[in-house]
C-alpha cells in the first residue's frame, strides 16, 4: 500500500516563470533486506522552486532547488520484533542550473548542471551539455 499527496504552484511575471510543487508519500512493506522481505513504513516528502527567464525567444535561463527529505523508515521481522525504527533525517538538496539555446525550430542545445551542497552528496555533482536535433 501506498499514498501520495502533492500540489503545485505556477505563476507568471512578464518573461519570467515562477513555478514549485511539494510531494508527501506514506509507503507501507514489503520491505527486502538481506533478501527477506519484511513488512515495513517508509515516510518521505519531496519540495521543489524553480525560476525560468525567457532572456530572448531563443534563450532561456532557469535554476531549480530541489530537496528531498526522509522522515521515517520501520521494519520489523516476521517473528514480530523491530529490526530497525526511526531512520531518518536522510535530505537530499540540488540546484539546478539549465540553460537552453534555440538555434532553430528544430535545433536546441542545453547547458545542465546538478550541484549537491550537501557534503556526502557534492560527489554526485554532474554537469551535462545536450544537442537535440529533431525531425
Amino acid at each position: 500500500k501506498f499514498s501520495r499527496i502533492g500540489f503545485d504552484v505556477d505563476a507568471w511575471y512578464g518573461n519570467l516563470n515562477l513555478f514549485g510543487g511539494a510531494w508527501f508519500a506514506i509507503n507501507k512493506g514489503p520491505f527486502t533486506l538481506e533478501e527477506q522481505i519484511y513488512p515495513a513504513e517508509f515516510k518521505s516528502n519531496t519540495f521543489f522552486v524553480q525560476a525560468d527567464y525567457v532572456i530572448y525567444p531563443w534563450l532561456i535561463g532557469s535554476l531549480r532547488w530541489e530537496k528531498f527529505k526522509a522522515n521515517h523508515l520501520s521494519v520489523w521481522r516476521q517473528q514480530g520484533f523491530e529490526l530497525a525504527q526511526g531512520f531518518g533525517g536522510d535530505d537530499i538538496t540540488r540546484f539546478v542550473p539549465h540553460i537552453s539555446v534555440l538555434f532553430r525550430a528544430n535545433v536546441k542545445l542545453v547547458l545542465e548542471a546538478a550541484l549537491f551542497p550537501n557534503g556526502e552528496w557534492k560527489k554526485n555533482n554532474r554537469f551535462g551539455l545536450t544537442l537535440a536535433v529533431s525531425f
